[in-house]
């Protein structure tokens, strides 16, 4: 396996999940990052709240990624990550607005 890795926000769902497969398949490791684990078997993830930057199990993210990407060749990050709000727009707040806003 290659040690050249790419990063891939919102790997766990939709688009992201699909990227993040065919770049496998190409060759790449993947490092996915989302706040719902993707269910993949030995799938390298962290699952983090991308909006408060908290990790699941509360350790630094900063640290979880260094470790991650420690003797790897980064050769690209791919943001995925969205946070969808489906109401009607007269429902949804400026709290929304801004959460959406800081994922996305």
């Amino acid at each position: 396996m290659s040690n050249e890795l790419v990063i891939v926000t919102g790997h766990a769902g939709g688009i992201g999940a699909e990227i993040a497969k065919q770049i496998a398949r190409a060759g790449y490791q993947i490092l996915g990052i989302d706040q719902h684990a993707s269910g993949e078997v030995g799938s390298n993830e962290i699952i983090v709240d991308l909006v408060n930057i908290v990790c699941e199990d509360n350790l630094d993210f900063e640290h979880k990624l260094k470790q991650a990407i420690k003797g790897k060749i980064l050769k690209g990050i791919i943001n995925c990550a969205a946070v969808q709000i489906i109401q009607p727009f007269r429902n949804i707040s400026t709290i929304d607005i801004q959460y959406s806003l800081s994922v996305n």
